[in-house]
């Protein structure tokens, strides 16, 4: 049943939604725009009994079978504080594979949900490194400590540490987050390749999400070579993925290098640490030449509900950093401290383009960032380096294509030096 204006507002309000301006109008939006999408596509996630029917070919393969040392099926309550136990305590130098399928639900009545590549996060030890998958799964082999294996959904909360994964965030918000996760965990015979071992098996003639699990797990590897640029990192807490790319294309026979991204109902940020850092001071100027071939956003972007966006960002010694973004309908010059939780003292958005009109071009940006950071976050402090420059890239809530090409960022400090960040 489609919801009037008034009836949305109930139901939006009775499942804890604000009423503050311009979040509920965003939120209507969205709900209209959901109405009229096709969204059978998006799928129905199986059950648990489905999800490890759908599996049993392969635990079951003749040539599969007798690598495998172990295996368990897990569901995943998203409204668990993180970590939950496996029961499954690893040796060093063992091999794992994870698949895993379903959702968790930021808002059934929006459609906002996030998928196992982005939500579904793991640790070997209480105190092991807390990291994701590029693809809803992964293998890997286990680090000289080994211990039991961690499970756990990263939203709504953040990681404060990469060693533990100690929460930042209030840890009660879990307890109204809704969905789930299953689970295949399977550790292998010491020395197995995963990849080459699945390559020699046929999968196309099985069920879903069995068959699309498994070919994505042959090709997850090569992906991940393919996105890795030198100097540049992923920040650790968003998590990895495989969004972004170096490409280099011909410009009137100049080969420019440049960065590519394309969100798939996630979030990536990339950064480059710049050494020695850049002296921030009145004059300092920021350049860079970017081609936003597609908005992941129909919405304003400063919102909870529809912080999708493409952007460049400078970040300070002091932790801030200051975001540049096109935008769906924000006016340009408008400014906004981040809407999600953790980051809204942290980041902040400046929109330089408005609407539709400049997609598929190349354009120059020249901001001085100085003077915007006079502007937009003022204070008693301004501070006096400039140490990173990120690129930020995602589309987990609406889950509109989104593609961005960014070359040639540049840093001029007030004492005329230039350093060449890309």
């Amino acid at each position: 049943m489609v919801l009037d204006n008034d009836e949305f507002v109930q139901r939006w309000k009775t499942a804890g939604g604000s009423s503050e301006e311009p979040l509920l109008e965003t939120a209507w939006k969205r709900y209209t725009q959901v109405q009229s999408q096709d969204l059978a596509s998006e799928g129905i996630d199986p059950t648990s009994n489905q999800f490890a029917t759908s599996l049993a070919p392969l635990l079951n393969d003749s040539k599969i079978a007798p690598s495998i040392v172990k295996w368990t099926h897990m569901t995943i309550d998203c409204d668990r504080i993180p970590w939950q136990p496996t029961d499954i305590f690893l040796q060093a130098n063992q091999v794992v594979t994870i698949l895993a399928s379903g959702r968790v639900w930021f808002s059934k009545l929006l459609d906002m949900y996030l998928r196992p590549q982005y939500g579904l996060w793991y640790k070997v030890g209480v105190d092991g490194e807390v990291t994701n998958s590029t693809r809803e799964t992964c293998s890997f082999r286990v680090a000289e400590s080994g211990g039991e294996l961690f499970i756990s959904t990263m939203f709504p909360g953040m990681f404060a540490n990469p060693q533990g994964g100690r929460l930042v965030s209030n840890p009660s918000a879990y307890e109204k987050s809704e969905g789930k996760f299953e689970i295949m965990i399977i550790v292998w015979k010491n020395g197995t390749n995963v990849q080459e071992l699945l390559s020699q098996y046929e999968s196309t003639q099985y069920i879903e999400p069995y068959r699309s699990l498994i070919e994505g797990e042959k090709t997850r590897v090569e992906h991940e070579k393919q996105s890795e640029i030198p100097g540049w990192q992923e920040l650790w807490f968003i998590g990895r993925s495989t969004l972004y790319k170096s490409i280099t294309i011909d410009d009137n026979g100049e080969h420019r290098k440049c960065i590519q991204c394309k969100p798939y109902q996630n979030v990536g940020i990339l950064q480059k640490t710049i050494s020695p850092t850049v002296n921030f001071g009145p004059g300092c100027i920021v350049t860079w030449d970017w081609n936003i071939s597609a908005l992941p956003s129909r919405l304003r972007e400063d919102t909870t509900i529809s912080h999708d966006y493409l952007s460049v960002a400078f970040e300070f010694e002091n932790g801030r950093d200051i975001t540049y973004h096109p935008s769906w309908e924000l006016p340009v010059e408008y400014g906004y401290w981040c809407p999600q939780a953790t980051w809204e003292d942290r980041e902040y958005h400046v929109v330089v383009r408005s609407g539709i009109e400049d997609l598929g071009k190349w354009l120059s940006e020249r901001r001085d960032l100085y003077e915007d950071y006079q502007k937009y976050i003022g204070g008693n402090y301004v501070p006096k380096r400039i140490v990173r420059v990120w690129l930020i890239a995602g589309n987990r809530w609406q889950r509109h294509e989104g593609e961005m090409t960014v070359s040639k960022i540049r840093i001029t400090s007030e004492d005329g030096k230039v350093e060449e960040v890309l």
